[in-house]
């Protein structure tokens, strides 16, 4: 019974050995296979993540730089030689009433800080304010009294505009100013001398 037993003891031990290598064998292929597919998904991932990103900052940095630059052509600045200008013969279909800083940074959340996704583009971008004709095209302003001059020239700026941005006459402007009884438009107010309709 003895010599019967340690053969078959032997015999158990000889098995598990086998078993346990064998499932050892398994679960190391197995978890290497997991690792690859797991690296596998990850590049493939920020493969795709990376060609979104530089996708959509390139889109975003086209779009910026052809506002700009069409605004730039269709409304010089005041401060350019206005020599070679001429009266739209067309409304234009944007009129710029100033312009504001996007900060990339302070938009959606933090940006990526991973090498990953670069930041390829300037963070800060100055864009043309507009009003977009025929819908939204309208503007309120509030301000203390601290601020008013510079309220005040903001209109003025838009009303100009409005005169460079839409053929001559085609523009109506109704001009209420309880307070300055008018001499905030002043300086255009001259132009009713050569259209009668265009200022109320």
């Amino acid at each position: 019974d003895l010599i019967d037993a340690k053969t078959k003891f032997e015999s158990t031990v000889t098995q598990l050995e086998t078993d346990e290598s064998i499932e050892t064998n398994r679960i190391d292929s197995e978890y290497s296979k997991t690792l690859k597919a797991i690296a596998s998904d990850k590049k493939e991932t920020m493969e795709r993540l990376q060609s979104r990103w530089d996708k959509t900052l390139n889109e975003f940095d086209t779009n910026c730089n052809g506002q700009t630059a069409s605004c730039a052509m269709e409304h010089p600045g005041w401060d350019t030689d206005w020599s070679g200008w001429n009266p739209q013969t067309i409304p234009s279909l944007t009129i710029p009433v100033g312009q504001f800083t996007i900060d990339l940074s302070t938009i959606a959340g933090d940006l990526p800080s991973i090498e990953s996704f670069p930041l390829s583009i300037d963070l800060s971008r100055v864009m043309p304010l507009c009003s977009m004709l025929p819908t939204d095209t309208s503007i309120l302003i509030t301000s203390s009294g601290k601020q008013r001059d510079a309220s005040i020239s903001l209109l003025q700026n838009a009303v100009l505009r409005v005169l460079t941005s839409i053929p001559p006459g085609k523009a109506k402007f109704v001009l209420i100013d309880p307070v300055s009884l008018g001499q905030s438009f002043a300086s255009i107010l001259h132009l009713a001398d050569y259209e009668e309709f265009l200022f109320h």
